[in-house]
């Protein structure tokens, strides 16, 4: 009678933490809201913590993971190898070739630059012109066949619109340029999405071109390792 008991408490037990998980399951995958990206911030943390995270930790709680990827990346002192940068620099040039997307070979990765003017609606202003999907889908699926690379998508916005509109269009755009390499396989711990609004011009916002040079979107290039590491340095 006593086992009968605690077989049937074990049983509610089991039965209540696989409904909990369900239910954070579908929170995870729920439509994504329009609101200001301080409401999906909040959604994150408490999305991280549940996972025993944290906010801007997108990988999951693997410490495996996180440890190989501490000691490689201490190998290598977060630093991105020639070889490796000569590599992906040509061919990533070969991909965005005879589009208006800009590449900057960096100490630390490869990055892209894709100035909002050039590469987004001007009447819809998350979406894609067509013109940026065949650079952006070449990169993507030379990205795929390497698994040890790793993408960030970084969106910025000039200073002229309020904190929750560039807040959501940073993001929304960020979104827009990450959905090509999602649809191309890159996923989980191998693409990060990142909304800045306007808090990394690279030109002063008092003029118009300064403003359109600050209108972007960044794609970050990297070892996957590397990303791993450095963002688990900020932990």
């Amino acid at each position: 009678m006593k086992l009968l008991k605690t077989t049937t408490v074990v049983l509610c037990m089991s039965v209540s933490a696989c409904s909990y998980f369900h239910k954070e399951s579908d929170v995870a995958t729920a439509k994504e809201p329009v609101p200001q990206e301080k409401v999906e911030t909040q959604k994150t943390e408490t999305q991280a913590k549940a996972d025993g995270g944290h906010w801007w930790w997108p990988f999951g709680k693997s410490d495996k993971t996180v440890t190989e990827a501490k000691a490689q990346a201490k190998a290598q002192e977060i630093t991105v190898s020639k070889d490796w940068l000569d590599q992906h620099e040509k061919t990533i040039r070969e991909a965005i070739a005879g589009s208006k997307m800009q590449m900057e070979r960096r100490e630390d990765g490869l990055l892209l630059i894709a100035n909002v003017d050039d590469s987004f609606n001007p009447d819809r202003a998350e979406m894609l012109l067509p013109s940026m999907l065949g650079p952006l889908g070449r990169t993507a699926k030379l990205l795929f066949k390497d698994d040890q690379s790793a993408v960030i998508v970084l969106g910025h916005t000039d200073s002229t619109g309020s904190k929750a509109v560039n807040d959501q269009l940073s993001l929304g755009r960020a979104k827009a340029v990450a959905s090509i390499f999602r649809l191309s396989g890159l996923n989980g711990n191998r693409l990060v999405v990142r909304g800045l609004s306007d808090t990394q011009p690279r030109a002063a916002n008092d003029n118009a071109e300064g403003r359109a040079q600050n209108r972007r979107v960044e794609v970050l290039i990297q070892p996957r390792t590397v990303v791993l590491a450095s963002l688990q340095s900020k932990r």
